[in-house]
């Protein structure tokens, strides 16, 4: 056996610390796993020594945490006391008044009110056959509104009447001076003859109220003039031909010779000059016995008013 000597010695330990010295070395580090939990607080950290910087995410667990520290943040937060609401803001001064618009430009002149007249419609005692005689919507555009009264002749031996037997009894004849109407007619109208259209009649007492002695009734007709088809035109027939029915028709008038019938024809002034008494029964339009006819008529106008054949009934506007 060989005796180790102080050379050998010396030997040994160098190789010891060659094969040992990087594991001591690193040991000499230290890792979260050298550090006792809890045993680090807050007094043994610098203020401000550390920043987020030298953590990395996750690396501090909450069971690293000291006790108190932990109760602190499992604690649940309170609610804070409600602040006092604000004072409300003055309000602001009103805003100046804006310049007056202009004035809007002046509207089309318009007729005035309707107002309903319930005392026209078929007069029996001048109707005969079968005509008919209804309000409806159209044709076309009527000259007044949207409505109009239809009448239907179907032969020769037919008459139609419709009028107002109410509102017109008493006027005297004198003060009618106006008279006129809007018809409707077709080309079949026509055809049969240009004055195949209705008329205005007008029943009257020639003599007036109270005179017993000659022509006492008689209806003074307008002569109808020729009128576009399939459209509206109107029949002025203040200044136009009329006759006279029964023995009225036969008076001599003007001094003269001839009377008012359908064989001679005379004017509303000869007629009012005549009989300067006359008043009225009633005012219609009529269509026959002469040839049959199917049309319409509107806006019979008496004077200052002009009566709408509507849908609806009729109703009274001023002219």
């Amino acid at each position: 056996m060989k005796r180790i000597t102080p050379s050998m010695v010396v030997s040994i330990t160098a190789l010891v610390f060659s094969t040992t010295g990087s594991a001591f070395a690193a040991k000499t580090l230290i890792d979260g796993g050298d550090i006792k939990n809890g045993s680090i607080t807050a007094a043994d950290i610098k203020d401000r020594s550390l920043s987020s910087r030298e953590m990395a995410e996750g690396s501090i667990s909450l069971d690293r945490l000291s006790d108190g520290t932990q109760r602190r943040i499992n604690e649940k937060p309170h609610a804070g006391k409600d602040g006092t609401n604000g004072v409300n803001g003055k309000d602001g001064a009103n805003g100046k008044d804006g310049a007056n618009g202009q004035d809007g430009t002046t509207g089309a002149a318009g007729t005035t009110a309707n107002s309903d007249s319930g005392n026209w419609g078929i007069v029996n005692r001048n109707t005969i056959g079968s005509p008919d005689m209804s309000f409806r919507s159209g044709p076309a555009t009527p000259p007044v509104g949207k409505g109009s009264l239809n009448i239907v002749v179907g032969n020769s031996t037919e008459k139609a009447a419709f009028g107002n037997e109410v509102d017109f009894a008493g006027t005297p004849l004198a003060s009618i001076n106006t008279l006129a109407f809007g018809v409707y007619t077709t080309g079949e109208n026509r055809a049969i003859s240009p004055a195949n259209l209705p008329s205005i009649g007008i029943e009257i007492d020639p003599t007036g109220p109270g005179n017993s002695t000659g022509a006492n009734f008689s209806t003074l007709v307008s002569v109808p003039v020729d009128a576009a088809v399939n459209q509206w035109s109107t029949q002025n027939v203040s200044g136009g031909q009329f006759f006279l029915t029964g023995a009225a028709g036969n008076v001599i008038r003007d001094g003269g010779t001839t009377g008012c019938n359908q064989t001679t024809y005379c004017t509303l002034a000869e007629v009012k000059a005549t009989f300067p008494q006359a008043t009225l029964f009633s005012m219609q339009i009529t269509k026959g016995r002469d040839n049959s006819w199917q049309g319409a008529v509107d806006a019979l106008r008496v004077n200052t008013k002009v009566y709408d054949f509507e849908a609806s009934g009729v109703n009274v506007r001023a002219a």
